[in-house]
């Protein structure tokens, strides 16, 4: 397994086509009432975030370098700047692995001063 962290000003085609597969493949299992990831949107996302604060994110490759994981770590700069928001998505066919624990979650929230990790809800409320 292998982590590596985006280059927003460089984002490399096969890290964005590879996270948006996972969530999609995630998305289908765990909430197929919601509509798909696009390449585009992902790639708006990755260099401007919400409000122009982008997210830091990385993917997780296996041996044969295919991505089967993303994190996604957010630190508002505007509001709510307690918060580290920490999203992990495991491809479905790779979970019960300890793959998305062995990212570290909520590490990089605490590093940074932030008092409360959070995680996103997986479906709607």
């Amino acid at each position: 397994m292998e982590l590596t962290w985006l280059d927003r000003g460089h984002l490399d085609r096969a890290d964005v086509d590879g996270m948006v597969a996972v969530q999609n493949a995630a998305r289908a299992l765990d909430t197929p009432q919601l509509p798909a990831f696009s390449v585009v949107g992902a790639r708006a996302w990755l260099r401007h975030g919400w409000d122009g604060d982008p997210p830091e994110a990385a993917v997780v490759r296996d041996r044969y370098r295919r991505v089967i994981g993303m994190l996604q770590v957010e630190l508002p700069h505007w509001d709510n700047t307690h918060l580290g928001v920490v999203e992990v998505c495991v491809d479905p066919e790779h979970r019960r692995s300890g793959l998305g624990r062995s990212t570290g979650c909520g590490r990089p929230s605490r590093n940074c001063g932030r008092s409360s990790p959070a995680t996103p809800p997986t479906t709607p409320t």
